[in-house]
């Protein structure tokens, strides 16, 4: 008599699994004093009012904004008034900067990460006013 014999074969398939997208940033961004405009007195250098370069105004129209690192993965972008901007990012100081001039007024400023995962919901918010006039004198 013939005896038939099969063969149990088990092929087994890896793919890499997909990238998650990055969770939301918990800090919001924040202007770095150096672009965070301010009257300085001329002997001392400090601002007057003292911290007044920590108010978030600025008559600079393209501000640096400092974030957290981002993941070695991760790329940031940057919001104004919830709307992305074209910016550079520099990963030596962590800054955001538009590479656009941004208009005069009051601005809500935020960011989000992205990998090949997707895009992170947008990072609590910062207000800035940019102030590019010069106060006219009496």
């Amino acid at each position: 008599s013939d005896v038939c014999s099969s063969d149990l074969y088990t092929i087994t398939i890896n793919r890499a699994a997909a990238s998650a997208k990055p969770s939301a940033p918990t800090s919001a961004p924040d202007l770095i004093s150096q672009d965070d405009s301010c009257v300085r007195d001329l002997v001392t250098n400090e601002c007057i009012p003292l911290g007044a370069d920590e108010d978030n105004i600025t008559n600079i129209p393209r501000p640096r904004f400092r974030i957290s690192q981002p993941g070695s993965d991760e790329t940031p972008s940057l919001y104004v008034d919830g709307n992305k901007v074209s910016a550079t990012f520099n990963s030596g100081g962590n800054t955001l900067r538009s590479s656009n001039d941004l208009s005069d007024g009051d601005h809500t400023v935020t960011y989000t990460l992205a990998n090949t995962g997707g895009e992170s919901d947008p990072s609590p918010s910062l207000p800035v006013k940019i102030d590019t006039v010069a106060p006219s004198g009496p």
